[in-house]
């Protein structure tokens, strides 16, 4: 146990290794949702883990997951400035 708050019962430090193994089991698992990185890492600190890297681990493995980038919502294309069409007859 090392990481406690007044909030929140201790949490179980893991290493990288440990850590891998976790978001993973957690993204891709038997109920695994394949969800984005902020969730993954709330969802790994929910069950009771830490380690320092905890959000940086989950937002590349969310990169490196196939099934997320081949599936994932597309970005959206930046906006076009609008251009005024002028007619030369008024309220045509």
């Amino acid at each position: 146990m090392c990481f406690t708050s007044v909030a929140t019962p201790p949490l179980k430090c893991l290493t990288a290794e440990q850590g891998d193994y976790v978001l993973r089991e957690i993204h891709n698992g038997a109920c695994g949702d394949h969800s984005g990185s902020r969730s993954l890492a709330y969802k790994v600190f929910r069950q009771g883990y830490f380690w320092p890297t905890m959000h940086q681990d989950a937002n590349s493995l969310v990169k490196r997951c196939d099934k997320c980038q081949r599936f994932g919502n597309v970005p959206h294309i930046p906006a076009e400035p609008l251009t005024p069409i002028v007619s030369p007859w008024p309220f045509a």
